[in-house]
């Protein structure tokens, strides 16, 4: 009788690994920023994300194992100098994120993001959405009110001030997007 429980145990435990989520390749972590008067967005994504996760049958758990490390030095906007003028906002720290909670299923709930950069982090609240296979979420960043980075982005911005006709913004907004499995 052991045998039979023990056996159905260890199946158990396959089958459910068998159905655990898990991502395929690297997600995609996409941003814009705003220049110029009339806000124009400019878009960039980062090469290497330093992300990682862990598989699990329970989605919510799922979704929770999610960290990124993202170093500065990863920006692509498909310009080198204007991805460089980015980067002195982070002053070379990179810009860590964590989902911390998550509710839902696989179709669709509401994620928190923990983004932290030079010992400031901002907890966010956003509705996540699973299409087609694809984990889709938004958040909105201000790196003066939510990350304090106001002296770095003052830096920036007497950098880019040609480039934005004096006027950057301080909003960003991300996106995520992963293939679940």
């Amino acid at each position: 009788m052991r045998k039979i429980v023990s056996g159905a145990l260890i199946a158990s435990l396959f089958a459910a690994s068998a159905f655990a989520f898990s991502v395929e390749g690297e997600p995609n972590v996409k941003f814009v920023g705003y220049k110029l008067a009339n806000k124009t967005g400019v878009e960039g994504t980062f090469k290497e994300l330093g992300f990682k996760s862990a598989e699990n049958a329970n989605f919510a758990d799922f979704l929770k194992s999610f960290e990124f490390n993202i170093d500065p030095k990863n920006i692509n906007t498909k310009l080198p100098d204007r991805d460089k003028r980015i980067g002195i906002i982070f002053d070379g720290n990179a810009i860590a994120a964590k989902i911390v909670s998550a509710s839902g299923d696989d179709k669709a709930g509401e994620i928190e993001v923990e983004v932290s950069v030079k010992g400031n982090s901002k907890t966010y609240k956003t509705q996540y959405t699973v299409e087609g296979g694809t984990l889709k979420a938004k958040i909105g960043v201000d790196l003066l009110a939510d990350l304090k980075l106001d002296e770095t982005f003052a830096k920036f911005a007497t950098a880019a001030k040609a480039f934005h006709g004096g006027k950057s913004y301080p909003d960003v907004e991300i996106s995520l997007e992963a293939k679940i499995k």
